[in-house]
This record gives structure tokens, sequence and C-alpha cells, in this order.
């Protein structure tokens, strides 16, 4: 499912082929062109209605879309723009339209400051590559990967209601640090987390979700009803100290003994590999024998024991 419908190109004829034309096209998102320094009549219809004069009149944002999207104009909602006017590129990044710039070679010297994403040769770049832009700057979740039972994908602050809950379980975080008293302070947190770790470096703890129906009480509020139930958080970071991913992962108590963190953290670790990853570790402190079981299950060896927090913890290892 792609949340980018209609791209939006400000920039030469040669610059873009058919054959990307086709290739997007295909993919369901729409190209539009810019004309001039006025919005075309289709380019108002594909952005809600609005041309951009009028969202500079109307202040760069939609009252309404503001709490939602955290300001983001309604007028960009699947759109982006992809230009090569660097002024362009900068006021559309200012009013938090997702945007992506155009260098014209390795020469250029413009900096696009600002501007998140940059490119060379756009006809290199595919639907999903774009997708993940639009979602990066839109703040919608990338998805990760998905399990027979299990979507996993990136961790949004709207999700922290219902972490917070899982969290909150003594029995579920035994082994762990503990959540601060204010479900606000870890609201902010994980959108802290979310905005700096996942785009610096593709990847990190990500939520899974439980495929299904979503309960009604929480599906107002959670990013996206189609994700199912959250049941936890498990992915890769990396310790400091240590260069290899670490495996990271926890289940809520209520879907606990049914072999979901086998299922998901197997294909974390295949998507480890994807990443590059030769080896990665876990740790597990002593007591933790449902950790322990898992981590041997998934075929690591228990190698030494190291400090973690000031506390000694079994540091695994597994080649990938």
């Amino acid at each position: 499912m792609f949340y980018l419908n209609t791209i939006m190109l400000d920039c030469a004829d040669e610059t873009i082929t058919p054959a990307w034309e086709d290739q997007i096209q295909r993919a369901g998102m729409k190209l539009m062109r810019r004309s001039g320094e006025t919005c075309r009549e289709e380019e108002t219809v594909a952005r809600g209605g609005a041309c951009e004069k009028e969202a500079v009149a109307r202040g760069g944002a939609c009252e309404k879309e503001a709490g939602a999207r955290d300001g983001a104009c309604m007028d960009s909602a699947g759109v982006l723009w992809i230009t090569e006017d660097e002024g362009r590129a900068k006021e559309s990044a200012r009013r938090g339209w997702p945007v992506l710039g155009i260098l014209k070679g390795v020469d250029d010297e413009r900096t696009f400051y600002g501007v998140p994403y940059l490119c060379m040769n756009l006809t290199e770049l595919e639907p999903e590559f774009l997708e993940g832009v639009y979602r990066r700057q839109a703040r919608i979740p990338w998805d990760v990967l998905e399990t027979e039972r299990c979507l996993v994908r990136e961790t949004d602050a709207r999700d922290a209601g219902e972490l917070y809950e899982i969290y909150a379980d003594p029995s579920v975080t035994d082994y762990m640090e503990g959540l601060p008293e204010d479900p606000n302070a870890f609201k902010a947190w994980l959108e802290d987390y979310a905005k700096n770790v996942y785009g610096l470096l593709g990847y990190g703890i990500w939520t899974i979700c439980l495929k299904g129906e979503r309960p009604e009480e929480i599906e107002q509020q959670s990013s996206g009803a189609r994700d199912g139930r959250i049941i936890g958080r498990a992915g890769l970071s990396v310790r400091e100290g240590y260069e290899d991913l670490e495996l990271g992962f926890l289940i809520g108590k209520p879907w606990q003994g049914q072999g979901l963190a086998c299922e998901v953290c197997s294909a974390i670790l295949d998507h480890a590999r994807q990443l590059g990853a030769e080896r990665v570790i876990a740790f597990a402190r002593p007591g933790n024998e449902a950790s322990v079981r898992l981590l041997s299950k998934l075929g690591f060896r228990k190698e030494r024991v190291a400090e973690v927090d000031g506390e000694p913890c079994f540091l695994f290892g597994r080649q990938l």
C-alpha cells in the first residue's frame, strides 16, 4: 500500500525518461508538472483544492490537520514535490511539505540547506524509495517486514498509549530499565527516537503489530488501523563499545508463549543479513530464562559475561 499518490515534478524534461514515468504510473502514482509560478488546474485538484499562493496566504498549514499531522499541511497529503530549484525545495521543506531536491551533478555546489533528501539521477529511484522519502517527511512509519502473524514497522509517537500499557507490567520489565512515570515523557522519548534514529541509521527498535482488526477503543489514536494490535517491540541497535548489531525484543504478557517472539526475531535476523551484517549479538540478564531459551532457539551461543548498565549480563553471539 502506497501512501504517496501524486508526484509534482519541477524539473527539465531531460531529467526523466518514458521508462521511469511508466514505472511510477504502474505503481499507481500520478505524475504532475509544475507550470510557471502558479498552480495549473490539475495541480490544484491533486493538492486538495489549494494552490501554492493560497497555501502561502493561509500560512502554509491547514488548521484542521495541524494537530493530526503535527503542522503538516493537508494540501500536501499524498504529494511529494520533486524539484531542481533550490529556493522552491527550501520553501517546501520550511512549510512541512514532503520534498526531494535534484542536484545537477557532482559539481553542483548548491547546499539545499534544510531539504532532507537529495538525488542526482531521478530515474534511478524506484517507487518504493520515493514512498519512503514521502513517509519519512509526512511522519508515517515505514513498514520494515512481515511474518505470518505480525507486521514489524517503525515506532510512532502515537504508539505510546499501547506500548505504555505493555511496558507498565512489572513482569515484562523485570530484566530491563523501567519507564518514566509520566506517560507524556514516554511519548516524547518515542517521538525523539523515531525522528533521530530511523532516519540516521536506517534501522532501530521497531513496533510489532499482530495482524488483524484493531480494538475499537484504540483505533482512533493509533498510527494506522490496518497495522493490527501492538504487542511489543523488537529490532536492531548498536551498543556503545560494540561493533556488531544487537538484537533486542519485548513481547507483552498476553502474547507470550505463542512463538511470536521467535517468529519476529527470526525475520529480523534475516533483515540484518540483508543490511550486510555478518554477526549479531544479544544480552540476557542472569535469571531471564525465557530470553536465554529464545536466543538458543534462534541459534545464538553464550560467549561470556559482560557488564551492561552496571550489571552483569550474558553476552550471546551468532554468525549470520
